[in-house]
């Protein structure tokens, strides 16, 4: 009867419990000890929880509904492509790439400054152009020896 009778306490608390019922286990709880214990600590946490329980009902401050949908968009997980798409990363793939482009620049102009400088192609043409004594096969033998020259061969 014991098992019987605690399934049926909240029942009997809540007031949902048939009429019959109610009768014997009212019988019950006269006679028995442990019931009645069992059911007067119910009755303590029963009225401990309505305590907890507001007294009028309570409405959120103003922008909670706002700032718990941003939370909530934050926490979604994103597609994999906006992320790459993301403003903060455009800027440091932008400032990474001028920085390799200047280092590169630099590396290269430094590199030139090396190499000894001649006198240009067209300065070459020139003088050559106004020496009187030159035979148009010269001339040809110049034009190839000119579109040959490499000026970093030392």
């Amino acid at each position: 009867m014991h098992r019987v009778t605690s399934d049926q306490l909240e029942e009997f608390l809540a007031s949902t419990i048939a009429p019959h019922r109610r009768r014997e286990l009212e019988a019950h709880l006269e006679a028995c000890d442990q019931c009645r214990d069992e059911l007067r600590e119910m009755q303590e946490l029963r009225d401990l929880m309505a305590v907890l329980r507001a007294s009028e009902p309570v409405s959120p401050d103003p922008g909670f509904y706002y700032r718990l949908s941003q939370r909530v968009e934050a926490e979604r997980p994103r597609p994999f492509w906006s992320v790459l798409f993301e403003p903060l990363l455009v800027r440091r793939v932008a400032m990474a790439a001028l920085l390799s482009l200047a280092v590169m620049g630099s590396y290269l102009t430094v590199r030139e400054s090396g190499y000894g400088v001649g006198p240009s192609t067209e300065s070459i043409l020139a003088m050559e152009q106004n020496a009187p004594e030159s035979s148009p096969v010269d001339r040809e033998m110049m034009l190839v020896t000119l579109a040959s020259y490499d000026p970093f061969q030392p």
